[in-house]
Protein backbone atom coordinates (compact mmCIF):
# COMPACT_ATOMS: atom_id res chain seq x y z
CA UNK A 1 0.00 0.00 0.00
CA UNK A 2 1.45 3.15 -0.97
CA UNK A 3 0.42 6.50 0.86
CA UNK A 4 1.11 9.69 -0.58
CA UNK A 5 2.07 13.03 1.60
CA UNK A 6 1.75 16.58 0.10
CA UNK A 7 3.60 19.11 1.47
CA UNK A 8 5.29 22.47 0.82
CA UNK A 9 8.59 22.58 -0.65
CA UNK A 10 10.38 24.42 1.87
CA UNK A 11 12.97 23.01 4.26
CA UNK A 12 11.25 23.42 7.42
CA UNK A 13 7.83 22.10 5.24
CA UNK A 14 9.77 19.04 4.06
CA UNK A 15 11.23 18.28 7.87
CA UNK A 16 7.39 17.95 8.71
CA UNK A 17 6.59 15.83 6.24
CA UNK A 18 9.35 13.35 6.87
CA UNK A 19 8.40 13.78 10.28
CA UNK A 20 4.88 12.75 9.64
CA UNK A 21 6.41 9.92 7.48
CA UNK A 22 8.67 8.37 10.28
CA UNK A 23 5.78 8.30 12.67
CA UNK A 24 3.61 6.50 10.39
CA UNK A 25 6.08 3.56 9.07
CA UNK A 26 7.14 3.27 12.75
CA UNK A 27 3.33 1.95 13.19
CA UNK A 28 2.98 0.52 10.02
CA UNK A 29 6.59 -0.35 8.68
CA UNK A 30 5.19 -2.64 5.54
CA UNK A 31 3.82 0.65 4.10
CA UNK A 32 5.31 2.73 1.30
CA UNK A 33 4.88 6.68 1.99
CA UNK A 34 6.12 8.56 -0.28
CA UNK A 35 6.48 13.12 -0.46
CA UNK A 36 4.93 15.12 -3.08
CA UNK A 37 6.05 18.71 -3.11
CA UNK A 38 2.90 21.37 -3.94
CA UNK A 39 3.35 24.94 -4.71
CA UNK A 40 1.52 27.22 -2.79
CA UNK A 41 -0.24 30.79 -3.99
CA UNK A 42 1.69 31.90 -0.54
CA UNK A 43 5.29 30.25 -1.35
CA UNK A 44 4.81 32.04 -4.83
CA UNK A 45 3.88 35.51 -4.03
CA UNK A 46 6.70 36.95 -1.83
CA UNK A 47 6.54 40.44 -2.70
CA UNK A 48 3.46 41.55 -0.54
CA UNK A 49 1.82 40.43 2.87
CA UNK A 50 -0.19 37.99 2.93
CA UNK A 51 -2.54 40.05 4.46
CA UNK A 52 -3.03 41.64 1.09
CA UNK A 53 -4.10 38.71 -1.06
CA UNK A 54 -5.88 36.17 1.17
CA UNK A 55 -3.58 35.24 4.27
CA UNK A 56 -1.93 32.22 5.84
CA UNK A 57 -4.99 29.72 4.11
CA UNK A 58 -2.66 30.08 0.74
CA UNK A 59 -0.36 28.11 2.62
CA UNK A 60 -2.89 25.38 2.63
CA UNK A 61 -5.37 25.51 -0.31
CA UNK A 62 -3.27 24.07 -2.75
CA UNK A 63 -2.68 21.38 -0.36
CA UNK A 64 -6.49 20.73 -0.18
CA UNK A 65 -7.60 20.89 -3.85
CA UNK A 66 -4.70 18.13 -4.41
CA UNK A 67 -6.28 16.19 -1.54
CA UNK A 68 -10.04 16.48 -2.49
CA UNK A 69 -9.05 15.30 -6.30
CA UNK A 70 -7.49 12.22 -4.86
CA UNK A 71 -3.89 13.05 -5.95
CA UNK A 72 -2.33 13.43 -2.67
CA UNK A 73 -3.87 11.26 0.41
CA UNK A 74 -2.40 12.97 3.31
CA UNK A 75 -1.84 16.91 3.24
CA UNK A 76 0.91 17.98 6.21
CA UNK A 77 0.49 21.14 7.50
CA UNK A 78 1.70 23.76 10.37
CA UNK A 79 -0.80 23.53 12.25
CA UNK A 80 -0.88 27.96 12.64
CA UNK A 81 -1.78 27.82 8.76
CA UNK A 82 -4.77 26.22 9.12
CA UNK A 83 -7.93 28.70 9.20
CA UNK A 84 -10.41 27.44 11.66
CA UNK A 85 -13.21 26.72 9.79
CA UNK A 86 -11.68 23.54 6.71
CA UNK A 87 -13.15 22.57 3.41
CA UNK A 88 -16.22 20.46 3.25
CA UNK A 89 -15.32 16.83 3.08
CA UNK A 90 -11.90 17.29 5.09
CA UNK A 91 -11.37 16.66 8.76
CA UNK A 92 -7.97 17.39 10.86
CA UNK A 93 -7.05 13.45 11.29
CA UNK A 94 -3.97 13.64 13.83
CA UNK A 95 -1.43 15.84 15.03
CA UNK A 96 2.11 15.25 16.36
CA UNK A 97 3.37 15.77 19.79
CA UNK A 98 3.67 19.46 19.87
CA UNK A 99 7.07 21.39 19.78
CA UNK A 100 7.75 24.89 22.14
CA UNK A 101 4.76 26.90 20.93
CA UNK A 102 6.74 30.39 21.24
CA UNK A 103 7.77 33.25 19.73
CA UNK A 104 11.71 34.35 19.90
CA UNK A 105 13.31 37.71 19.33
CA UNK A 106 16.19 37.12 17.65
CA UNK A 107 18.60 40.44 17.64
CA UNK A 108 21.96 40.88 15.03
CA UNK A 109 23.49 42.50 18.53
CA UNK A 110 22.84 41.84 21.79
CA UNK A 111 19.45 41.36 23.41
CA UNK A 112 16.01 42.47 22.92
CA UNK A 113 16.91 45.18 26.07
CA UNK A 114 19.76 46.12 24.47
CA UNK A 115 17.80 47.30 21.17
CA UNK A 116 17.89 51.13 20.62
CA UNK A 117 15.12 53.04 20.04
CA UNK A 118 13.30 52.59 16.52
CA UNK A 119 15.19 49.97 15.86
CA UNK A 120 13.94 48.21 13.41
CA UNK A 121 11.81 44.61 13.77
CA UNK A 122 11.37 41.96 11.45
CA UNK A 123 7.29 40.58 11.38
CA UNK A 124 5.03 40.62 9.16
CA UNK A 125 2.33 39.11 12.00
CA UNK A 126 -0.33 41.86 13.49
CA UNK A 127 -0.76 39.90 16.26
CA UNK A 128 3.54 39.39 16.90
CA UNK A 129 3.38 43.29 16.58
CA UNK A 130 1.08 44.42 18.62
CA UNK A 131 2.01 42.70 21.72
CA UNK A 132 5.32 43.23 21.18
CA UNK A 133 4.74 47.18 20.92
CA UNK A 134 3.00 46.10 24.74
CA UNK A 135 6.91 45.66 25.57
CA UNK A 136 8.70 48.45 23.55
CA UNK A 137 6.57 51.12 22.29
CA UNK A 138 9.69 52.41 20.28
CA UNK A 139 10.39 50.00 18.25
CA UNK A 140 9.74 50.31 14.38
CA UNK A 141 8.20 47.47 12.34
CA UNK A 142 8.70 46.28 9.13
CA UNK A 143 7.08 43.11 7.17
CA UNK A 144 9.17 40.09 6.89
CA UNK A 145 8.60 37.29 4.50
CA UNK A 146 10.24 34.29 3.26
CA UNK A 147 11.52 30.58 4.37
CA UNK A 148 13.54 30.44 7.77
CA UNK A 149 16.82 30.86 6.27
CA UNK A 150 15.95 33.57 4.21
CA UNK A 151 14.67 35.76 7.19
CA UNK A 152 17.74 34.72 8.84
CA UNK A 153 20.38 36.17 6.14
CA UNK A 154 18.18 39.43 6.02
CA UNK A 155 18.70 39.72 9.30
CA UNK A 156 22.22 39.69 9.54
CA UNK A 157 22.30 41.24 5.66
CA UNK A 158 21.81 44.78 8.34
CA UNK A 159 17.61 45.07 6.80
CA UNK A 160 16.83 44.19 10.46
CA UNK A 161 17.92 44.81 14.10
CA UNK A 162 15.76 41.80 15.22
CA UNK A 163 13.88 39.67 13.65
CA UNK A 164 10.77 37.17 15.25
CA UNK A 165 10.43 33.55 14.67
CA UNK A 166 8.80 30.41 16.27
CA UNK A 167 11.41 28.67 17.89
CA UNK A 168 10.04 25.38 16.78
CA UNK A 169 10.84 26.14 13.55
CA UNK A 170 14.79 26.88 14.62
CA UNK A 171 14.90 23.72 17.06
CA UNK A 172 13.28 21.77 13.84
CA UNK A 173 16.01 23.28 11.53
CA UNK A 174 18.50 22.86 14.11
CA UNK A 175 19.46 26.26 13.86
CA UNK A 176 21.83 27.28 16.55
CA UNK A 177 21.34 30.91 17.23
CA UNK A 178 20.99 33.62 20.02
CA UNK A 179 16.82 33.22 20.64
CA UNK A 180 15.00 35.46 23.83
CA UNK A 181 11.33 33.75 24.17
CA UNK A 182 8.90 36.74 24.00
CA UNK A 183 6.54 37.12 26.61
CA UNK A 184 3.27 36.56 24.22
CA UNK A 185 0.12 34.98 23.07
CA UNK A 186 1.43 32.42 20.12
CA UNK A 187 -0.87 31.60 17.39
CA UNK A 188 -3.26 28.89 16.93
CA UNK A 189 -1.69 25.68 16.70
CA UNK A 190 1.97 27.05 16.68
CA UNK A 191 4.53 24.67 16.74
CA UNK A 192 2.19 21.67 16.04
CA UNK A 193 2.12 19.43 12.34
CA UNK A 194 -1.08 18.57 11.91
CA UNK A 195 -2.39 15.65 9.10
CA UNK A 196 -5.66 16.62 6.76
CA UNK A 197 -7.53 14.22 5.35
CA UNK A 198 -11.18 13.60 3.11
CA UNK A 199 -13.39 12.35 5.70
CA UNK A 200 -14.31 9.05 3.65
CA UNK A 201 -10.59 8.23 3.69
CA UNK A 202 -9.71 4.79 4.23
CA UNK A 203 -6.80 6.04 5.63
CA UNK A 204 -7.91 7.61 8.85
CA UNK A 205 -7.47 4.38 11.08
CA UNK A 206 -3.67 4.75 10.44
CA UNK A 207 -3.70 8.40 11.12
CA UNK A 208 -5.29 8.26 14.31
CA UNK A 209 -2.69 5.43 15.41
CA UNK A 210 -0.17 8.40 15.15
CA UNK A 211 -2.02 11.00 16.99
CA UNK A 212 -0.70 12.42 19.81
CA UNK A 213 -4.65 12.97 21.73
CA UNK A 214 -3.10 15.63 24.57
CA UNK A 215 -1.79 18.08 21.55
CA UNK A 216 -5.14 17.28 19.57
CA UNK A 217 -6.93 18.37 22.57
CA UNK A 218 -5.61 21.39 23.31
CA UNK A 219 -5.21 22.35 19.67
CA UNK A 220 -8.87 21.78 19.36
CA UNK A 221 -9.77 24.08 22.05
CA UNK A 222 -7.42 26.87 20.36
CA UNK A 223 -8.80 26.83 17.38
CA UNK A 224 -12.29 26.32 18.90
CA UNK A 225 -11.91 30.01 20.42
CA UNK A 226 -10.69 31.45 17.27
CA UNK A 227 -14.04 29.53 15.36
CA UNK A 228 -16.50 31.28 17.92
CA UNK A 229 -14.80 34.75 17.47
CA UNK A 230 -15.47 34.55 13.51
CA UNK A 231 -11.75 35.28 13.25
CA UNK A 232 -10.04 34.52 9.72
CA UNK A 233 -6.26 34.61 9.04
CA UNK A 234 -5.47 38.22 8.84
CA UNK A 235 -7.08 38.94 12.00
CA UNK A 236 -4.83 39.81 15.21
CA UNK A 237 -5.61 36.77 17.03
CA UNK A 238 -3.43 33.96 19.89
CA UNK A 239 -4.21 30.63 21.68
CA UNK A 240 -2.49 28.35 23.61
CA UNK A 241 -4.02 25.78 25.42
CA UNK A 242 -1.51 24.45 27.86
CA UNK A 243 -2.28 20.98 29.98
CA UNK A 244 -1.44 21.47 33.68
CA UNK A 245 -2.52 18.31 35.95
CA UNK A 246 -6.40 17.52 34.97
CA UNK A 247 -6.90 21.22 33.72
CA UNK A 248 -5.86 22.99 31.08
CA UNK A 249 -5.12 26.63 31.09
CA UNK A 250 -6.51 28.84 27.89
CA UNK A 251 -3.64 32.07 27.08
CA UNK A 252 -6.05 34.21 24.68
CA UNK A 253 -5.66 37.17 22.96
CA UNK A 254 -7.56 38.99 20.59
CA UNK A 255 -7.72 42.70 19.17
CA UNK A 256 -9.17 45.70 17.49
CA UNK A 257 -9.07 48.50 15.49
CA UNK A 258 -11.16 51.29 16.78
CA UNK A 259 -10.61 55.40 15.81
CA UNK A 260 -7.64 54.51 14.29
CA UNK A 261 -6.21 52.64 17.08
CA UNK A 262 -5.71 49.12 17.71
CA UNK A 263 -6.83 48.14 21.04
CA UNK A 264 -6.15 44.33 22.23
CA UNK A 265 -7.44 42.34 25.24
CA UNK A 266 -5.49 39.36 26.59
CA UNK A 267 -6.97 36.81 29.35
CA UNK A 268 -6.33 32.99 30.64
CA UNK A 269 -9.46 30.83 31.93
CA UNK A 270 -8.84 27.69 33.45
CA UNK A 271 -11.01 24.46 33.08
CA UNK A 272 -11.75 21.12 32.64
CA UNK A 273 -14.47 20.66 30.17
CA UNK A 274 -12.63 20.92 26.73
CA UNK A 275 -16.04 21.71 25.16
CA UNK A 276 -16.82 24.56 27.75
CA UNK A 277 -13.39 26.44 27.95
CA UNK A 278 -13.47 27.70 24.40
CA UNK A 279 -17.10 29.27 24.46
CA UNK A 280 -16.43 30.89 28.18
CA UNK A 281 -13.07 32.10 26.55
CA UNK A 282 -14.85 33.66 23.62
CA UNK A 283 -18.11 34.71 25.96
CA UNK A 284 -15.49 37.07 27.84
CA UNK A 285 -13.11 38.15 24.71
CA UNK A 286 -16.28 39.28 23.39
CA UNK A 287 -17.94 41.30 26.07
CA UNK A 288 -14.43 42.96 26.69
CA UNK A 289 -14.56 44.16 22.77
CA UNK A 290 -18.16 45.20 22.97
CA UNK A 291 -17.58 47.17 26.38
CA UNK A 292 -14.40 48.64 24.92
Amino acid sequence: MTITLGTRGSRLALWQANAVKKAILGRFPDLLVKIKVIKTEGDRLLDRSLSSYGGKGLFVKALEEKLLKGEIDIAVHSMKDVPAVLFPRLTIGAVLKREEPFDVIVCRDGYFRDLKKGAVIGTSSLRRMLQIRVLRKDLHFEPLRGNVDTRIKKLFKGEYEAIVLAKAALRRLGVNINMERLPIVPACGQGVIGMEVRDASKLKDIVCSVNDEETFKCVWMEREFVRLMGAGCNDPIGAYAEKKGDKVVLSVMYAIRKNGEWKMFNFAEEGSCIDELPKRCAEKMNRLVKDE
